[in-house]
């Protein structure tokens, strides 16, 4: 098994491959592979403080590249945000909503 760290490092030495094998998953990158897609609508991208660093490193630069995206960073809360902090989570989403709608 591997963890969270030395994963994070296969991920970031396979992204010029576009994929990583993972004990029969694949990962792709897809960031860089949707460059070109323009969506219509506002876009929520959520990470977490304690979240792996790939995952924050690729959900900012996500939002880096898109047009009419917000980023959030839930703090007290890992991967799971949603479960980790509900409150912040919910608010954030629901703030979102309120405004895009």
């Amino acid at each position: 098994m591997v963890n969270n760290n030395e994963l994070s490092v296969q991920i970031e030495s396979s992204i010029e491959n576009k994929t990583l094998n993972t004990d029969g998953y694949e990962i792709y990158y897809v960031i860089k592979d949707r460059i070109n897609i323009k969506p219509q609508y506002p876009i929520m991208i959520l990470t977490a403080e304690f979240d792996i660093e790939l995952a924050k490193k690729l959900a900012k630069e996500w939002h880096t590249n898109s047009d009419n995206s917000e980023y959030f960073m839930i703090k007290d809360a890992g991967h799971c945000a949603n479960i980790d902090n509900p409150l912040e989570f919910n608010r954030l989403v629901k703030e979102f909503i309120d405004r895009n709608i």
